[in-house]
């Protein structure tokens, strides 16, 4: 049992055991008024049927906020739940993005490995030559250059 429940349990034994012993104090009759109207009635009754009232409310309230906080409790799992669900769906999509990525970049490089040397050396190596030449003197000279030392 919690301390709560132990705590509550042993007042309401100690007020029935008061009861019991003073019962017939309890009976007694005794005149209350009530403002408008007085009656006779006994006190020790009307305070006991006071006080198991007033327990019963304060049980329900506790009732209702002990339900109150499961229904929260319970809404709050749901929408945890439902986020969690939604951070997987979009992690998995992440991730499948990340995989087309991937294989997209391994069958380029496949494909650049499966070309033939030649086409692969031409695309890399091809070096850039000018159509005509600057000086048309200097090329006649550097050619009669490289004949003569030949």
């Amino acid at each position: 049992m919690r301390p709560r429940s132990i705590i509550l349990l042993t007042i309401t034994l100690l007020l029935v055991i008061f009861a019991g012993l003073n019962w017939q104090n309890l009976l007694a009759t005794t005149p209350i008024d009530f403002l408008l109207v007085e009656v006779e009635a006994p006190l020790g009754i009307l305070m006991l049927l006071v006080v198991a009232l007033m327990t019963l409310l304060f049980l329900g309230f506790v009732g209702f906020l002990e339900a109150q906080a499961r229904w929260e409790r319970k809404r709050l799992n749901d929408e945890i739940d439902r986020w969690r669900d939604l951070a997987e769906k979009a992690e998995v999509s992440r991730i499948q993005e990340l995989r087309e990525i991937i294989e997209a970049g391994f069958d380029d490089v496949y494909d650049r490995i499966q070309r033939p040397v030649g086409e692969t050396v031409l695309e890399v190596e091809t070096p850039v030559q000018d159509d005509e030449p600057e000086d048309p003197d200097e090329t006649e000279d550097s050619q009669g250059e490289d004949r003569a030392d030949q």
